[in-house]
This record gives structure tokens, sequence and C-alpha cells, in this order.
């Protein structure tokens, strides 16, 4: 996995008083003219169900009518309150207002129920669950239904859809990424791969994004292999926007400043990367070994994100973390590889030792828990720092204007016990050592192929020394 860097919010005078604030972009609204996609046009969050039952919150409203006539997304979560649209009809109508009717020939528009949305008290504080998707959690405070328009909520715009911001924190590439400003150059921020063919028809697989447009307004390499999904634009197309969620559409030169889909961009990984047998330069292509591509839009779960204007000149296959992680996207969550505890101290002095990798900055710059524990050994960031990044060895480095390059800021340092099921519980997330675990023993992450420490991350489910949830 690639080193990522979360860059933060330039400090004022609110900042100071809560250092590393998340910044919040604000998302894109792009017509598609596609009947089923929905954007909201202010507050609130559609809420979907999984096949494991959990509710799931979403600005994304890119709905689809599955085979029982239920409105779902792409990845098959249906929407709730559900809604279902009868097989005779020939179109639907969303209101502002989320009333929904369907088209039926000789008849009068059908009502089929509405659409709802949910608001949150403090919607910063939800947990991602996967790209595009957040669980409420007890910072965020319960879900509040509300009626699209009413009481501070937004109204619902059908045949546009909101594209994705940035998660949390604003994750600015570095190390192996060049920034290029090209319009076609494109970086992958995580694990994944693109996808050509070339012109003997052969799929190859490559992490190296430069492309260029053909005469036939399609999106090739330098060889002339064309990136697949085929994405055409126009012969009076202006620009093009690639979100990180893969979204593409175009500005046309009519005039008019609207932006207009022309398709998604999707990554492709595989069972076993490693496999992947090279054929030349940057490409490769898939082996018995390696398993078979999958393809799946960018974001979702372990796929990284696209950035345009990126270059990734490496064209290396990524290591992964393990499969018990979520990604967050938020600068100072870290999950740990391995067998290792964090090491925190309480504000009476007590040693205490946890998993459980939910940190922030407190005022003086030291990272601590949600609790007030301070990480141990300490780490103190420099209050005009702009970025922070956390490799997987556990050395932090931060970025300040006044300098180039990033600066080592300090080290993360594991703890290990011989017997950790020996450990003494304090309470949900926090252990003590015992005579039966034996004492801590100090690592630095990754020495000898030992524990590595993930930035954006948590692990889930947090399970217990014993192995038991």
């Amino acid at each position: 996995m690639g080193l990522v860097t979360f860059a933060l919010l330039a400090f004022t005078q609110e900042a100071h008083a809560r250092p590393f604030l998340p910044i919040l972009q604000k998302e894109k609204l792009v017509a598609t003219d596609r009947m089923l996609d929905i954007a909201i046009e202010g507050e609130g969050y559609f809420r979907v169900t999984n096949s494991s039952g959990d509710c799931l919150y979403t600005r994304v409203g890119r709905l689809h009518r599955n085979v029982q006539g239920s409105l779902e997304t792409s990845e098959g979560y249906l929407l709730t309150p559900q809604l279902t649209v009868p097989e005779s009809a020939t179109g639907v109508v969303i209101a502002k207002d989320g009333l929904v009717h369907a088209l039926v020939p000789n008849l009068e528009p059908v009502p089929l129920g509405q659409i709802l949305l949910y608001r949150f008290a403090h919607p910063q504080h939800l947990l991602s669950f996967e790209r595009g998707y957040d669980s409420e959690t007890r910072e965020s405070g319960p879900a509040t239904l509300s009626t699209p328009g009413k009481d501070g909520t937004g109204k619902l715009k059908q045949r546009s859809i909101n594209t994705l911001p940035v998660s949390a924190f604003t994750r600015v590439p570095r190390g192996n990424f060049t920034r290029t400003d090209g319009m076609f150059d494109l970086a992958i921020e995580g694990a994944g791969f693109f996808r050509v063919v070339t012109p003997t028809r052969e799929r190859l697989f490559t992490r190296y994004g430069r492309f260029h447009l053909d005469d036939e307004g399609r999106i090739v390499t330098a060889e002339g292999y064309v990136l697949e999904p085929r994405l055409f634009l126009p012969g009076n197309a202006i620009a093009l926007s690639i979100g990180l969620d893969g979204y593409a559409s175009t500005q046309l030169g009519t005039g008019r400043n609207v932006a207009v889909s022309i398709g998604q961009l999707n990554l492709y990984q595989f069972p076993k990367p490693g496999e992947l047998v090279k054929v030349k330069g940057p490409y490769y292509k898939e082996s018995r070994q390696s398993g078979e591509a999958v393809e799946s839009a960018p974001g979702v779960k372990h796929v990284g994100i696209v950035r345009q204007g990126y270059l990734d000149r490496t064209s290396y296959i990524p290591l992964q973390p393990e499969n018990q992680f979520i990604p967050t996207a938020r600068c100072f969550d870290l999950a740990i590889e391995g067998q290792g505890f964090f090491e925190v101290q309480t504000p009476a002095g007590e040693r205490r030792f946890t998993r459980h990798g939910r940190f922030r900055v407190n005022t003086d710059g030291k990272i601590e828990t949600r609790d007030g524990y301070l990480l141990q050994p300490p780490v103190t960031l420099r209050l005009d720092a702009v970025a922070v990044s956390i490799e997987p060895d556990g050395t932090v480095r931060t970025q300040v204007t006044s300098q180039k390059e990033p600066v080592r800021a300090g080290q993360i340092v594991l703890a290990r016990f011989a017997d950790p099921s020996g450990l003494g519980q304090i309470s949900e997330y926090y252990f003590e050592p015992s005579k039966f675990s034996g004492p801590a023993k100090r690592l630095v992450p990754g020495t000898n192929g030992t524990d590595k420490v993930w930035q954006g991350f948590l692990e889930r489910p947090l399970y217990g020394i014993s192995g038991r949830p």
C-alpha cells in the first residue's frame, strides 16, 4: 500500500483550539440526465440497508430498479423507506420534496411514496463504513428523519448527482506521486490497476496513468492502448473531470457551464497481485496464480481512489492491509497489523495498552486518545503543520509551509507481550500488564517483519485479546 499523506486545515484562531480540523470539501452537483440519479441540494443523507442488515448513510443518489422493482444503489443496498416501481412504469418523476410518481401508459401519474432524508447533529463524526457510505456513531448522534425541503433539510434534484467529496481529510499524494496538473494524467492512490486494450485486443493492466486523447475521442496510452471501460469525449468538449470515485464528466463548449456525464472509470483488483506477469514497461497481464481481475469503482472497500493531475511513476504492485481493517480516511486513525499494542499514559501517569487506534492531536500538539491518554513515547507535532503522514514503520512526518520537504516529527513504537491473553482489562479498550502476560516489550513497527501501522484505517471488529468479539 502506498504512503498516504493527509492535508490539514490551515490554522485559524478556532483551529488553535482544536488543531488539525478536517477539511470538509463541498461536493459538486453534476447534471447526468439519468432518471434515477438524485442529488441532495443542501443537508441530509439517504439511508440504505446492505445485505447484512446494516443501516448506512450516503449522499450519492445513483439508484437502480432491481428485479423486484425496489430502488437500490449500485452496490445492491436497498433505499429505505423502500419504494417499489411497477414493471409497467415507463418513467419516474421525483419532486423536490421527495414525492415519487410512476408514469404508466393511459393512466394519471401513480403515487409510489416519498423519499425521505436523514440528518445528524454532528455529521462530521460519522464513521466511514466504505467509500461513499457512513454509519452513525455515538458522537454523530442518532439519525433524525426529515422531509426534503423542510426544517433546513436539503431538497432533491432528479437527473443530477452529488459527486463524492474527499472523506474527512484531503489526502495529498507524495513520495512516488508527481503532480503534473495534466488533464489526462491519472494516479491511483491505494490498491488497483487501470485496464487497457491493445490493437491486438490483448487486455493489460497498469498503474502508470499517462493518457491522452486520440483522434476518435478515446482516452489512450502513449502506445495507443485504449483505456477501459471506454470513455469518449465529444468533439466540442473543452474540459475533462474525473472524480476520486472515477465518475467522469466533461464540459462542452456551448457557452453553458454545465457538466455532462461521460461514464465511469473503474479499477481492477486481483486476489494475488504479486503474481501478475510483467509484459513490458509498466504493463502486466493476469496469470493463473494472480487470479482473475475483479472490476470495482474507485474507493469501494479496499480499492484505491483516482487522482486527476498526478502520476505514479513507479508502477508498483502495492501491499495491502489485512481485510479486518476498514478505511476511514481520518488522519489520526491507526490500525495495527500484527499482535502489538499502542502504549498510552493517563493524566494520572498510569500506563495503559490498547489496539483502538482512534487518536487526535491536543492543543499542545501531542497525539492522544479520545480519552486524553497520551501516546507513548510522546509524539509532538508543530502547530504550523499543514500535513501529517504516518508510515507503516511508525515514522511520523509533517509538512509545514515554511519548508518544501516533509520533516521527521517522531516515531510510533508498539508494545508486545509474551501472552497477551493474560493482560488485565481495565475498560472497553484499555489493558494493563499482569504476571500472566509478562512485561511489555517495545518494538519499532516493521522490525524483522513484525507489526505494521496503517494510517487512515481502523480495525473492525475490535477483538478482545482473547480473540473473542
